[in-house]
């Protein structure tokens, strides 16, 4: 540790980082974040990368300082071409979502291609696949969407498995409508715990899609599939939008209350159904209300005919 401090001392980056290194995981010395981050800090200001990319990654998730995306990105934009896959894709978020300064989709395009060609990155894969998608910084293209979810979803990625479905599901924008491939990227991602996936299986059950015939039993089955919470086979994948859980869990719930008021594959029960529609209620869906209220009513007309008949029969 002497030689270390009297290098570090001297200016030579190395030296800096080694001891950042050393203050961060406490080895031959006590653990202490804050000296840590000012031996990064030492040593990225000389141009050391791999300071740089841990001192922007601690502005970035706001590990031991504040939260400081203007300071993240400045330090994302030093290490540059020069950083992890996940620093390039981090400052393609910035400047996609505008954290930390301006806006500015030709950035955000520009740094999850490095990312996403240099390493293969899903993340980024996934998001410039959206980015042709919603037509952010470059033209609307349903091809070039599906070529980089497709990247993205070879390799695992859920949410550009779901989206995937979702171009084939519906078609149009250079990609032929087919559900039933847009069934087997669902099942996919649904198999990794894509809420939005699996709910999208029921409905198609439900409703049936050419080559899928309707079939109430599985609508059920993956309803209540996108009522749980045990995550799949794999977890939520970075860069993925962010999935409302309470309202897909809601919407399937209501999902479920409207096979029990219509008798899609059970018998029809307004108790059961009422019970269902309640939960999507608490959840926060409103367009299940009015259904609840109908359904009080109705049960609680059935419980006084119920009773008027008891009373006559005695």
């Amino acid at each position: 540790m002497r030689w270390l401090l009297q290098a570090a001392d001297q200016g030579y980056p190395q030296a800096q980082f080694d001891i950042g290194n050393l203050y961060s995981q406490g080895l031959g010395v006590v653990k202490e974040f804050s000296k840590a981050i000012e031996w990064y800090q030492k040593a990225a200001e000389q141009g050391h990368i791999d300071a740089q990319s841990i001192i922007a990654n601690i502005y970035y998730h706001g590990k031991g300082v504040n939260q400081d995306f203007t300071k993240a990105r400045e330090w994302f934009l030093m290490a540059g071409k020069h950083g992890t896959i996940q620093d390039q894709y981090n400052l393609g978020h910035l400047f996609h979502k505008g954290l930390g300064g301006p806006q500015d989709y030709e950035q955000a395009m520009k740094w999850y291609l490095y990312s996403a060609t240099h390493g293969s990155y899903t993340p980024a894969q996934y998001k410039i696949g959206l980015m042709y998608r919603n037509g952010e910084g470059v033209p609307q293209n349903g091809l070039q969407a599906k070529k980089w979810f497709t990247k993205a979803a070879t390799q695992g990625h859920s949410g550009a498995q779901y989206l995937i479905g979702i171009l084939y599901r519906d078609g149009g924008d250079g990609v032929f409508k087919n559900p039933t491939t847009a069934m087997s990227w669902f099942v996919k991602a649904a198999n990794r715990g894509h809420k939005l996936a699996r709910f999208s299986i029921g409905c198609i059950y439900r409703d049936s899609q050419p080559g899928i015939p309707q079939d109430f039993y599985q609508a059920m089955e993956w309803f209540l599939k996108a009522t749980c919470s045990d995550g799949g086979e794999g977890r939520k994948e970075e860069g993925s939008e962010e999935e409302d859980e309470e309202g897909l869990k809601g919407m399937a719930e209501a999902a479920i209350g409207r096979m029990y008021l219509e008798a899609q594959g059970v018998f029809q029960d307004n108790t059961k159904a009422l019970e269902w529609f309640s939960k999507a209620v608490e959840r926060g869906n409103k367009g299940a209300l009015e259904t609840v209220r109908v359904l009080q009513r109705e049960i609680e007309k059935e419980v006084k005919k119920s009773k008027k008949a008891t009373l006559k029969f005695w």
